[in-house]
């Protein structure tokens, strides 16, 4: 492992946000990353007929909570249906939506295509995987849609839905029994191969995706309420991507590499080599491996939040875009131990799921197994990046809702910061004011030892290289030039 590793930051971060001064690093959500597969978990879904019944009363419940907010005019979509999907009924304080939960598990627990799903899923003897899943709800989604919008009626969010007239219940319901009864074939596929059926429900999904594309398109000067599109047409993927965040809790990085050299580095994240490059110093954690204490949220004193250093650990990136099989239904460990007690693994007699065994029987290697996968699903990119040579610290809500970006700004100590390395174009305003910066902390924490160098180009060799500032010098006043550095 290197001893030093670098962080490419534009000076419009490192000054005009004041990373520096406040000795900050932000921490970046998944999707705000440069690969698309970022946090992508290879999720598989298998289990009895309680939890394949808790899972679709999860879906008809989440769309109950996106209709209460669509039709009454209050923004939704993905990000409030990845927090709608983690809500149980004993989350609920409003005995009104509650008594709307029952009514709709009721409705569209019976329909004839929903106990068809129940009965053929928990005896299938090979996992669903992501599309196929997507398909099946798909096909489920009308009979969702409508024992929704009877008690949204009932209750006064909104009038007649005229949008569900023109389903026709009966056809539909007859295709999502053949689709689901034509499920079990799958049987006849080589032992524990589930991704031959995957691949055909990928481009049933790629199908879908493309008549919708189509519809929107032809449809776009019509005036259609975008709650009841989105309603009707694409909370069910929504909803699937959403299930990710029950599994493992939400994860931010804060990106390093291991080359303050490489030039596509500088052209992308040092504003094109007119930024600059962090270098800091790793020291031991108690495995042994190269980390950097961080300031951040440790715990609770009554409402207080308690703040300390803990040493985030550098994780090499892999390229090779391998990602473990997560059973779903024995990995809830985004969810609280009462929300999967009282709902996920409980039956409506009472009794228990057989998944609820998994982390029961051999708690400490479930739990082993759980952290190596989220290790795995957060430290994987495509290869396209292997250039970067990345490490990354990475922070997650498991105790904490780090959504605002407060949560998210962690401070470094200045005697982890060993120098800086100024880009081939970084402007010289920019670099006065980071040496300003520096001088100052420097001289408040008594150090000399604090390296500046830049990035030049060499024309003889076509390639960069890095070249130590060696003049600059910090003096420490009242000491002796041979002390001082």
């Amino acid at each position: 492992m290197p001893d030093f590793f670098y962080r490419f930051r534009a000076t419009e971060r490192l000054l005009g946000k004041a990373e520096l001064e406040r000795q900050e690093i932000f921490f970046c959500a998944p999707d705000k990353l440069n690969d698309p597969i970022e946090g992508f978990k290879d999720i598989v879904w298998q289990g009895d007929t309680i939890v394949w019944r808790s899972l679709l009363k999860n879906y008809v419940m989440t769309l109950l909570q996106v209709g209460l907010v669509w039709f009454s005019g209050d923004p939704g979509g993905p990000d409030f249906v990845k927090n709608a999907v983690r809500v149980t009924p004993e989350d609920i304080a409003d005995t009104n939506i509650r008594a709307m939960c029952d009514a709709v598990f009721a409705s569209f627990l019976q329909d004839p295509a929903v106990t068809a799903f129940v009965t053929v899923m928990a005896v299938r003897d090979k996992p669903v995987r992501r599309h196929e899943l997507l398909n099946y709800l798909r096909a489920l989604h009308p009979f969702a849609a409508v024992s929704v919008a009877a008690e949204l009626v009932k209750h006064g969010v909104f009038g007649t839905p005229n949008f569900l007239a023109s389903l026709d219940l009966p056809k539909l319901r007859a295709n999502a029994i053949a689709l689901i009864e034509a499920s079990r074939t799958i049987r006849g596929f080589p032992p524990g191969d589930s991704r031959t059926a995957e691949t055909a429900f990928a481009a049933m999904e790629s199908t879908a995706t493309q008549v919708e594309l189509i519809g929107e398109y032809l449809m776009r000067d019509q005036a259609v309420s975008p709650a009841i599109r989105y309603f009707m047409r694409y909370f069910t993927t929504d909803y699937i991507a959403a299930l990710d965040g029950l599994v493992h809790p939400d994860w931010y990085v804060a990106c390093f590499s291991a080359d303050p050299l490489n030039a596509a580095m500088w052209g992308t994240y040092g504003h094109g080599h007119r930024g600059v490059c962090l270098k800091f110093r790793a020291t031991p954690n108690s495995n042994n491996q190269p980390a950097l204490p961080l300031r951040c949220a440790t715990g609770m004193t009554g409402d207080q939040i308690i703040y300390g250093y803990v040493p985030f650990e550098f994780r090499k990136i892999e390229y090779e875009a391998k990602f473990p099989i997560i059973d779903f239904f024995r990995t809830l460990g985004g969810l609280r131990v009462v929300q999967l007690a009282h709902f996920w693994y409980r039956g409506d007699d009472g009794a228990m799921s057989t998944c609820r065994e998994a982390f029961r029987s051999d708690e400490e290697a479930w739990r082993k197994q759980y952290w190596q996968n989220f290790a795995a699903s957060s430290g994987v990119k495509t290869n396209d990046w292997r250039y970067e040579q990345e490490y990354r610290l990475v922070q997650h809500s498991f105790m904490f809702d780090l959504r605002p970006d407060a949560m998210r700004l962690l401070s470094y100590k200045f005697e982890d910061l060993a120098g800086i390395v100024f880009g081939a174009r970084t402007a010289l305003k920019d670099k006065i004011a980071i040496m300003e910066i520096v001088e100052r902390k420097c001289v408040a924490a008594g150090r000399t030892d604090f390296e500046f160098s830049e990035i030049r180009y060499a024309p003889e060799s076509g390639a960069f290289y890095q070249t130590p500032l060696s003049l600059i010098r910090i003096k420490l006043a009242g000491l002796p030039a041979s002390e001082a550095g």
